[in-house]
């Protein structure tokens, strides 16, 4: 079951969804998920909301510190990449590889630095260069996308062994979740947009926990905005869209504000 609480602002859906808690911790362990960059802001909100000075059954994580502690439960300790480290491994690759587009930027400083957030882009995307290779008929972006294509299949060649990094450490908690979350109510606060890996995890989500609560900002439900090309409405739609697709059971809970009254 999927519950979108739907309001003019983040701010405000954060607000009503931390108010659930108080009715849906009777059932079971919440835990709410939200941006690093939020992460205490959450917690004195929460604390705030409930009246309590201390929660044994609320938790607050950012995505990649639930999916590690996940992952290391059952067993799963493999040394993830960082940026510094995979930033120097994609340089190492393009000195060693006889690149074609690349090979007369290649020594120019940020280089690895642009690929790298290219390769985050199609790893977020849970896209390949090859993908796009195969789709594309002009020759100077496919020369390029063939240079992406070695460097992207090169990178993944190392994260098969003793190494992973964020994308596919992800990835893998997507599939490695079984029964850890029956009885557990998840809740995402603070999002302002969410990758197609993203929307992976919460279909995830929606099929493994008792239920899944998520914060919009979107101009659905509000006739009175003149400009609703001031909303991207990205995550609310894509949301209708996977619980559309795959047979999720939703509600809609439209927030007002003080000011809209």
């Amino acid at each position: 079951m999927l519950n979108i609480v739907n309001a003019r602002t983040l701010q405000i859906s954060a607000s009503k969804c931390l108010e659930t808690i108080k009715e849906l911790r009777k059932s079971g362990k919440c835990i709410v998920i939200c941006p690093d960059r939020m992460a205490l802001q959450i917690e004195e909100q929460i604390f705030d909301t409930l009246k309590v000075s201390s929660l044994f059954d609320v938790d607050v994580y950012t995505l990649s510190r639930l999916s590690n502690k996940v992952l290391d439960n059952i067993g799963n300790n493999k040394k993830v990449l960082s940026k510094q480290l995979a930033v120097t491994l994609i340089k190492k690759i393009v000195l060693e590889n006889d690149l074609k587009s690349f090979k007369d930027v290649a020594h120019f400083n940020g280089f690895s630095v642009k690929i790298f957030e290219m390769l985050s882009m199609f790893k977020s995307s849970m896209i390949t260069p090859k993908m796009l290779l195969e789709n594309t008929e002009n020759l100077v972006l496919k020369e390029k996308l063939a240079d992406l294509d070695v460097i992207y299949t090169k990178y993944e060649e190392f994260l098969s062994e003793e190494y992973t990094d964020s994308f596919n450490r992800l990835n893998l908690f997507t599939q490695s979740v079984t029964n850890e979350f029956n009885d557990v109510h998840i809740i995402f606060v603070g999002f302002d947009d969410f990758t197609k890996q993203m929307i992976n995890i919460v279909n995830m989500f929606i099929s493994k926990a008792k239920s899944v609560t998520i914060g919009t900002a979107s101009s659905y439900g509000f006739k009175d905005i003149n400009n609703k090309n001031i909303y991207v409405n990205n995550i609310f739609y894509s949301l209708i869209e996977l619980c559309k697709t795959n047979g999720h059971i939703y509600k809609i809970d439209v927030v007002e504000d003080m000011c809209s009254k």
